[in-house]
């Protein structure tokens, strides 16, 4: 009976020093699409200054939503200059390749227009910066700020 009483005992203990040494995701504040779409999001839209290696630099605003390009989450990038660009996003995969998770990054995320541009992004606090390249070659640097709305 001591013996069943010391592991089990050995066993709660275990389980509750793991829960605190190795947090799950969901209790270390989610992948980062909690971060840009829901009640607790830190925005849902931004303020971008965008540097193109192609040209001038230019202030867009970005949206992020759910919707149909992606399984996980999309943005809307628009400027005056150009038309609206739609891209599907997720966040980025963490652990290893004997143990991937995937959508699971807190604040790292990649998107693809399926048309050759790709935007890879970080948010830190509540500023989101990155870069981005597209089919061309061309390349930009972003560099973003929450805002109220879009347009």
């Amino acid at each position: 009976m001591g013996r069943a009483r010391f592991f089990l005992s050995f066993g709660v203990v275990s389980t509750l020093v793991l829960g605190f040494v190795v947090p799950f995701p969901a209790s270390a504040g989610g992948n980062c699409q909690a971060k840009f779409i829901g009640k607790s999001a830190v925005a849902s839209t931004f303020t971008c200054t965008v540097k193109f290696s192609n040209g001038p630099e230019m202030t867009e605003c970005w949206s992020f939503i759910q919707s149909d390009l992606s399984q996980y989450f999309d943005i809307f990038t628009e400027n005056t200059d150009t038309d609206l660009d739609h891209l599907g996003c997720t966040c980025d995969t963490t652990g290893s390749i004997k143990s991937p998770q995937f959508n699971s990054s807190s604040d790292q995320f990649e998107c693809d227009d399926g048309k050759g541009t790709q935007l890879s992004g970080k948010l830190k606090g509540k500023k989101l910066t990155g870069q981005s390249s597209d089919e061309e070659g061309n390349s930009q640097i972003f560099s973003c700020t929450p805002n109220t709305g879009c347009g």
